[in-house]
């Protein structure tokens, strides 16, 4: 296969697009990020499962059992325990007493979160960007290139999740895609994340790419 490596004007737009989105998502309640990551952990449970375990088979030289454990059940499990530890991070609050009243607010860090994922684990490149994205910060992800296919097939199943939640909270247009890649209420991962290509962890510039397809 091959993929199109980027250039330092694709690593701008990406924090562009990052710092753009930044407010809104942060903004969204807490359950509705979340519902975008149980969606997709549950596709990629039972409608794409084979297709993921498939390319890291493919991109990451894994056997079947050896695929399964990782861009299956790994990645699912990292989607759904963090949700939950997101729950529970939100819902700790300090003692109050008759007097004082303590409360927590959790907050997203300022700016965006740079995930750059190893070559050989689909499930880290599940866990690394989603872990920071579902507590309302934006992130922009870089795979290794030689992780680079898999990580497409979790960038199709990002959007398809968003799409699906989506239709909840603006039905009119969920599907026009055109009108949805300009919805920054609920950006899609493709916003949030659009820096996904080929970058040679020996450049001190740390240049990435945005994927543009693989074959």
């Amino acid at each position: 296969g091959s993929f199109h490596v980027g250039e330092a004007k694709h690593v701008s737009k990406a924090i562009n697009a990052a710092l753009k989105a930044k407010d809104k998502w942060a903004n969204m309640s807490w359950e509705n990020r979340a519902n975008i990551f149980l969606k997709t952990a549950d596709l990629l449970a039972t409608k794409y499962r084979y297709h993921m375990n498939g390319a890291t088979m493919l991109g990451q030289s894994k056997n079947a059992f050896q695929a399964e454990i990782d861009s299956a059940c790994e990645a699912i499990d990292f989607l759904r325990f963090n949700v939950h530890f997101m729950r529970e991070i939100l819902s700790f609050q300090p003692i109050s007493s008759k007097t004082v009243y303590n409360r927590t607010e959790q907050r997203p860090l300022e700016g965006f979160v740079f995930a750059l994922t190893p070559f050989n684990f689909t499930a880290i490149a599940a866990n690394l960007p989603t872990s920071a994205a579902m507590m309302g910060n934006t992130v922009v992800w870089k795979p290794a290139n030689t992780q680079i296919y898999s990580a497409s097939v979790l960038m199709e199943i990002f959007i398809e999740a968003t799409m699906v939640c989506l239709k909840t909270l603006k039905p009119e247009l969920a599907e026009d895609k055109e009108k949805f890649e300009d919805i920054i209420e609920v950006p899609t991962m493709m916003k949030i994340l659009e820096v996904a290509g080929g970058l040679k962890l020996n450049d001190p510039n740390l240049l990435g790419a945005s994927l543009v397809g693989t074959n």
